[in-house]
Order: C-alpha cells, then sequence, then structure tokens
C-alpha cells in the first residue's frame, strides 16, 4: 500500500489513521483513471499486483473497508503467491486465487 501512494504522491504520515490514508490514495487513482485509464494496468505491473492477481481497486478497497470481502481477497493472494501457489496465468492471463 505505501508503494501505491508513493506512485501517487500520497504520504501516509500525512494522514492520522490508515483508513484516511486509503480513502486519499482512493481518490488519486480515481482521479488518475479520468485522466489516463489505460496507465492504471501499467501502474497494477510496476506494484506486482498483476502477479497476485488483485486490482490496484482491490488494494484500495482493502485498506479503506477491511471490513469488506476486498481484504479477505487481497490475503488470500498475498498467502497463495507466498506459498507459490497459482503464479502462472490462465489461457486469459489471469492469475487464479
Amino acid at each position: 500500500m505505501q508503494r501505491a501512494g508513493k506512485e501517487f504522491g500520497v504520504d501516509q504520515t500525512d494522514y492520522e489513521s490508515v483508513s484516511s490514508y486509503g480513502s486519499a490514495i482512493k481518490n488519486a487513482v480515481e482521479a488518475f483513471k479520468r485522466q489516463s485509464p489505460s496507465a492504471i494496468a501499467k501502474i497494477e505491473r510496476q506494484l506486482g499486483l498483476d502477479q497476485l492477481g488483485v486490482s490496484l481497486d482491490t488494494l484500495v478497497n482493502a485498506v479503506v473497508r477491511p471490513q469488506d470481502g476486498d481484504n479477505d481477497r487481497l490475503d488470500a493472494a498475498l498467502k497463495q503467491h507466498a506459498s507459490g501457489e497459482g503464479d502462472q496465468p490462465d489461457e486469459l492471463g489471469l492469475y487464479s486465487l
């Protein structure tokens, strides 16, 4: 998440909570999508999210609202990646969780 913040110029020390930090990143991502929607995939690759099979939105939502399903999905992807399972994309280029 810190790498995502750096990518969008959001510094965690400027925020009192992780949730407010995540919200700031979410706002920056949304603004970036309006300017350059195709560049999101490049950022996801730079952050390694493509290897986890999760989107930038999933990452941000997991921080903003940890009680929602995105947090569980991100946790599962991280655990699976750490165990070395599921690191091969399917025929569509997607990584399974």
